[in-house]
């Protein structure tokens, strides 16, 4: 499947980037690198991942407490991811994305 993104998931990714870069070198790109892999695996099978809400799923993130949310376009084949972001934000951030 293709994955397409909402504007918002590169803020998202950044910040968790620079927090954990902040704190210990080299963390950040270790972060990333998760996220990466868990998308590519949502790509490869996003049915895998169990319903979050409605239409949206969601992806926990190997060795971060960080979940992304996504949503399968079944007309076009794609995965959408939502929003990327840390287990104890709000509960609501990112929901409203489309």
């Amino acid at each position: 499947m293709e994955v397409e993104y909402h504007p918002a998931v590169v803020s998202d990714l950044n910040q968790g980037f620079s927090w954990y870069e902040t704190h210990h070198a080299g963390l950040g790109a270790q972060f990333r690198e998760e996220v990466y892999t868990a998308i590519d695996s949502i790509r490869e099978n996003p049915k895998r991942y169990p319903r979050f809400r409605g239409g949206v799923r969601q992806c926990l993130v190997h060795r971060f407490p960080w979940t992304i949310l996504y949503r399968v376009i079944k007309r076009r084949a794609t995965v959408r991811v939502l929003v990327i972001r840390h287990q104890r934000r709000q509960p609501l951030h990112g929901l409203g994305r489309r």
